[in-house]
């Protein structure tokens, strides 16, 4: 949650705290050790930019567990700050003339939850981030863990005129029990958003929420191939074969390696040695081009990625470089495109018979300001 400024919430006192200093210790090993096949142009702007739209301010905080609905303006009664829940762009597709957009609310107070099956205590950093966890609004619906969920916005966005409409479908349960909106596609005048449905306090299931309408597309993969959904409502059942598949890796946050790491091996008391863990095992995106995917003619290629990676031997506890286990050198650049904090990639597109890819720079994590900035 956001208070008092128009951001995105991020950090948490402990595991935020790790992350920027793991991630320094990450950039400043890769600095001064850069592998050979590092040595790549580095990429800058070659697209126009403007802003669109950002995030509204949604409710008006006072303190934990103390919320109310801002006024019609988007002012706050007095004795309390405008807060920003729905601040990530969480999936995206096109269709005609439209853009249209899936939100996930409170990224890292969720992504804190994730470490643990616990309920996190709350806490705040006054003026920046507020983590309610079990005094949130949002525990009714979505239960005291994830307590800082909310339900996600369907927007969607005029190409020509930048009209933004909320289109959410707020009165269907389904919806109203989605965390969050991962997947988007479009095929004609089709749309499919597909989102996390969590236990909720309503719905105990649990699984991938799909919404369709008359403005998206789709994806699926059925037998010895990969499919392309190529339908419609009248005709749905309608695919073509997928010629190349590019995949990007995913690490999140930058942390999930090490703990994994750690929740097999142990973790090691010695802070140097829990440094060295963070940097070996840190994975930035590494891009994959799969051609003829699922038949026996499938070759994979590494685009993006290390020719060699640390590896870890439990019965010494030591790292040890060896190839990678596709045997090959990087086509293009090193992983994360030569910034060893892209941690995944997020999600791509065409445009003008190019592939674009997005990626999640933890950078962001490092410092005070970028907290207050990266995402505004």
């Amino acid at each position: 949650m956001t208070v008092g400024r128009r951001i995105e919430a991020r950090g948490g006192r402990r595991i935020g705290l790790a992350v920027a200093t793991a991630m320094t210790a990450v950039l400043g090993s890769v600095a001064g050790t850069a592998p050979a096949s590092a040595a790549a142009p580095v990429p800058g702007p070659i697209l126009d930019v403007t802003e669109t739209a950002h995030a509204q301010v949604n409710e008006c905080y006072a303190g934990i567990g103390l919320h109310t609905a801002p006024n019609p303006d988007g002012t706050c009664p007095t004795g309390y700050q405008q807060k920003i829940d729905g601040g990530y762009v969480w999936a995206a597709a096109r269709s005609g003339d439209y853009g249209y957009f899936g939100t996930l609310a409170n990224v890292l107070c969720g992504g804190i939850s994730t470490f643990t099956t616990d309920v996190p205590a709350a806490h705040e950093v006054p003026g920046v981030n507020s983590f309610e966890y079990s005094q949130s609004s949002g525990v009714a619906t979505f239960g005291p863990r994830i307590g800082d969920s909310r339900t996600p916005q369907v927007l969607r966005v005029n190409a020509d005129s930048r009209k933004v409409e909320d289109i959410s479908p707020k009165d269907d349960p389904l919806f109203q029990n989605t965390t969050g909106l991962r997947g988007a596609a479009a095929n004609g005048d089709i749309v499919f958003m597909m989102g996390l449905k969590q236990p909720t306090t309503l719905d105990a299931r649990q699984g991938v929420s799909l919404f369709a309408s008359n403005s998206t597309g789709g994806a699926s993969g059925l037998g010895g191939s990969i499919l392309k959904w190529t339908g419609s409502l009248e005709d749905p059942f309608q695919f073509e074969k997928v010629g190349d598949l590019y995949v990007g890796s995913y690490n999140y946050a930058g942390m999930t390696s090490v703990t994994s790491l750690w929740n097999e091996y142990g973790e090691p008391t010695s802070e140097a040695t829990r440094l060295r863990d963070v940097a070996k095992a840190n994975r930035a995106a590494t891009i994959f081009k799969i051609s003829d995917p699922g038949t026996s003619k499938q070759k994979v290629t590494l685009l993006y990625g290390e020719s060699a990676l640390p590896v870890y031997d439990p019965a010494s506890k030591t790292w040890s470089t060896k190839p990678n286990k596709l045997g090959q050198t990087p086509k293009f650049g090193p992983s994360g495109f030569g910034n060893p904090a892209n941690m995944y990639s997020w999600t791509f597109t065409t445009f003008q018979d190019k592939l674009y890819m997005s990626t999640a720079d933890a950078t962001g994590l490092m410092t005070p300001s970028a907290f207050t900035t990266q995402y505004s």
